[in-house]
């Protein structure tokens, strides 16, 4: 059963620690982060976040990067990073024998990044780079440019990788600004699954992570909620298909219907077996790929739907998809219909505790956002709690007439007739 060894403790310093040992496997996941993301940049420093998480792996004062990636193929580990719109994340996957290895090299990049004004500059180009890649790829930019467009001159709504014209602006100054104001202990969660034995753990944690006390707090401005912006919106692009996205106001990612949520968007259009993959896909052959997912933020959320069609058949797919919403929110589902979606989802929740990385990715944001953990027991039982009231009430919470927003990449525009 996983979580069933779990472990907390604060470090003197204010570091959170999180941990699972594992003896049934051979593997440790150990991962870093930092409660910061572009929600926490100001416009200036857009994408400054996802810069420095690049900058980490380009090495620390004792080591370059070469050695760091050398270092790793030779023990046979897995490295990673990534950045999203509230925390910045570094971990590392090797065999457990590699225990120590792995938290010295974590530490080291973390509080020790060698921040190059070479590097600095050669990372800006990559940067710009993956700005073009992402423009080029219709479906990533269109998905990206309406959660830019509902959430604009909000926080929440500035570009996880910045713009051309912030990346161009970063220097090393600013990148030190932002390390010293942001990477404090007390924005620091450190979690770990897998075979290892807890007081050697943590012997190893304090003595690489234990820093000198900071009792700075990272400076955060409040988040005033408002409504996203609502309405049409085009980008004319010469492409073989029309991208669509339709965007609604979601839920929070600790709202008491989160669980209520999930079960909308199984039924909807998570799975082959999801309203619009049966009905746009499968039964009219309008697109090869149409799905919808939640965003979810700590104080607020949104519920995006997409697919990708030909321009003589956007209309048909779009009005098609604002029908079945439309029965969602109108009708209610039948037991045998949620039932379904519950196994689904309670499916799904348990094949993601199978890997030692996923459950300490999953520790990570449970400390994040919850400040504890969940057992599959609490879980399951909230899930199976759902009725279907509880679906039709939540649907009407989340697709509210006229609350939405519909943003075209292509050579058409969407005309609702439904």
């Amino acid at each position: 059963m996983p979580f069933k060894n779990y472990r907390k403790l604060v470090l003197p310093n204010g570091i959170r620690v999180v941990m699972e040992p594992d003896k049934n496997v051979c593997s440790i996941a150990l991962g870093v982060l930092i409660a910061v993301g572009s929600k926490y940049e100001r416009k200036e420093d857009n994408g400054i976040s996802h810069f420095i998480e690049h900058l980490l792996f380009k090495g620390t004062k004792k080591r370059s990067t070469s050695e760091i990636a050398i270092s790793i193929d030779q023990i046979g580990g897995q490295i990673d990073g990534g950045t999203s719109r509230e925390y910045t994340h570094l971990e590392i996957k090797a065999l457990s024998n590699h225990l120590e290895f792995v938290i010295d090299l974590l530490s080291d990049m973390v509080f020790n990044p060698r921040l190059d004004i070479k590097d600095i500059v050669n990372e800006k180009s990559v940067i710009l780079e993956e700005i073009k890649m992402y423009e080029d790829t219709p479906d990533e930019f269109i998905q990206d440019m309406i959660v830019n467009e509902m959430w604009k001159d909000y926080p929440l709504g500035q570009p996880i990788i910045g713009t051309r014209e912030t990346v161009s602006g970063f220097n090393r100054e600013r990148v030190e600004n932002f390390i010293n104001s942001k990477y404090l202990p007390s924005n620091i969660i450190i979690s770990c699954c897998g075979n290892f034995e807890i007081q050697r753990f943590i012997k190893l944690v304090s003595k690489y992570f234990n820093t000198k006390k900071d009792k700075r707090e990272m400076s955060k401005w409040e988040i005033k909620l408002k409504n996203p912006l609502y309405g049409v919106k085009h980008i004319e692009r010469d492409l073989n298909q029309v991208h669509c996205c339709m965007g609604f106001n979601g839920l929070s990612r600790v709202d008491n219907d989160r669980y209520v949520l999930q079960i909308i968007n199984t039924i909807l259009g998570s799975s082959m077996s999801s309203r619009l993959f049966q009905e746009v896909r499968e039964k009219q052959g309008l697109v090869y790929s149409i799905y919808s997912y939640p965003v979810l933020c700590m104080e607020t959320g949104l519920f995006i739907v997409y697919f990708a069609t030909t321009k003589s058949n956007l209309n048909k797919a779009y009005n098609t998809v604002l029908r079945e919403i439309n029965n969602l929110k109108t009708s209610k589902i039948s037991k045998d219909e949620l039932q379904k979606a519950k196994e689904h989802l309670k499916g799904n929740i348990l094949l993601s505790f199978e890997g030692t990385k996923s459950r300490m990715s999953i520790l990570g944001r449970w400390e994040l956002y919850y400040g504890r953990y969940f057992t599959v027991k609490e879980m399951t039982n909230e899930i199976d709690k759902i009725t279907v009231e509880d679906v039709l009430r939540v649907a009407r919470r989340l697709f509210k007439k006229d609350k939405s927003m519909t943003l075209t990449l292509g050579e058409a525009v969407v005309k609702p007739v439904v």
